[in-house]
């Protein structure tokens, strides 16, 4: 609550972390989001086997977070990220419009929280195995599922596999290319439409 703002309201984000769940610098990038005005969730993905601590950025951490990510049902991760939002929706401060942010792994966890109808927009950084359907045991439906996402998707960095499969589920998308985001120093998105071409990679 804000001094003197007492009824002031705010859309939530639930940021989703890499493979070493909460870091610090991913710590650093909700508070980033949160202090944009938004209230902000940073659910711990692997409960169910640690703590929530993150997981060390070296050779056993990244090991173990390689293992907890296949190892998790995807039932699990729906919940989590169902949770999260509704968890945000129950604040008092919040008004009601959700987003969902992340980066490897969690970019790929973001992606599936926007199928939740209730999320009205997502930003997936690089996000993981959604070409290959491989995350969780037994693996996953994300890129088949692509057509449900009804609010706005930005996916930073796709690969040329995601972006055909997106293409061929959604119909469309925007395109952030390298030399886009270099003209003037401003980004410059091209939404394109059409057959997919190899030149969008």
């Amino acid at each position: 609550m804000i001094p003197g703002h007492s009824k002031a309201k705010f859309p939530g984000v639930v940021v989703f972390s890499e493979i070493y769940q909460v870091t610090g610098p991913v710590a650093r990038f909700a508070r980033q989001i949160a202090g944009h005005g938004y209230i902000v969730a940073a659910p711990s993905s692997y409960h169910e086997f640690t703590s929530f601590e993150p997981l060390a950025y070296d050779g056993p951490g990244t090991d173990a977070g390689n293992e907890y990510k296949i190892k998790k049902k995807l039932r699990a991760y729906d919940e989590d990220a169902a949770l999260s939002v509704t968890t945000l929706l129950s604040l008092p401060t919040c008004n009601g419009r959700i987003a969902a942010t992340g980066m490897c792994l969690g970019g790929h966890l973001a992606f599936r929280c926007a199928l939740d109808p209730r999320v009205h927009a997502a930003v997936c950084y690089f996000a993981t195995d959604i070409h290959s359907n491989s995350l969780g045991a037994g693996g996953d439906d994300s890129l088949v599922r692509a057509g449900e996402i009804k609010g706005e998707l930005v996916m930073v960095n796709p690969n040329s596999f995601l972006m055909k499969g997106y293409f061929e589920t959604r119909g469309e998308f925007e395109a952030y290319k390298p030399a886009d985001l270099r003209q003037e120093g401003q980004p410059c998105p091209t939404r394109r439409k059409g057959p997919y071409t190899k030149d969008l990679a």
